[in-house]
């Protein structure tokens, strides 16, 4: 099927390339840093005695929060 002066498919397929060749160093850099962070925190709870691999990072933050608010509440007793 013809292009017409209506479809304007190619004009947005257009822009989408762009997009995707423009951002690809930026999503390249964030996946890097990413995986960066993670070895980090693999790190971090293996040195505070947890399976570095095995907890996510809700759980092991999850750990201080609780102890945090459970000694704000000690304080105030």
């Amino acid at each position: 099927m013809p292009a017409t002066s209506e479809d304007r498919f190619a004009v947005v397929m257009s822009h989408v390339q762009n997009f995707l060749e423009n951002s690809h160093p930026a999503v390249q850099s964030l996946e890097s840093l990413q995986q960066r962070a993670m070895e980090e925190f693999s790190k971090t709870a293996s040195y505070f005695g947890e399976d570095g691999k095995a907890t996510n990072t809700e759980a092991f933050f999850g750990i201080f929060s609780e102890f945090m608010a459970k000694f704000e509440v000690s304080k105030k007793d």
